[in-house]
């Protein structure tokens, strides 16, 4: 429950095998994000906050860092990278 962030929906208002979708914020580095109840309260393998698991690019965590941190081996990246707004 300290992860709870939903302001329409309250814990007591749902079951550990609900479907609902809950908001969520993670307690070590902020992010919010939607997830069903069940996937964060099952036995094995509870899913935690996605950024922290590398799912989400944040400032501190995403590709165009990664390729600068990389020593140059992922430096050819960037210029390989072909966005649909960006040719």
């Amino acid at each position: 429950l300290e992860e709870w962030d939903d302001p329409v929906l309250e814990p007591w208002e749902v079951t550990r095998a609900s479907g609902k979708r809950a908001r969520w914020r993670c307690r070590t580095c902020d992010w919010k994000w939607v997830a069903p109840v069940y996937s964060r309260t099952r036995s094995t393998s509870p899913c935690g906050c996605p950024a922290c698991a590398g799912f989400v690019a944040t400032e501190t965590h995403n590709l165009a860092l990664t390729c600068e941190e990389s020593g140059g081996r992922l430096a050819h990246l960037p210029f390989e990278w072909n966005h649909p707004t960006k040719r």
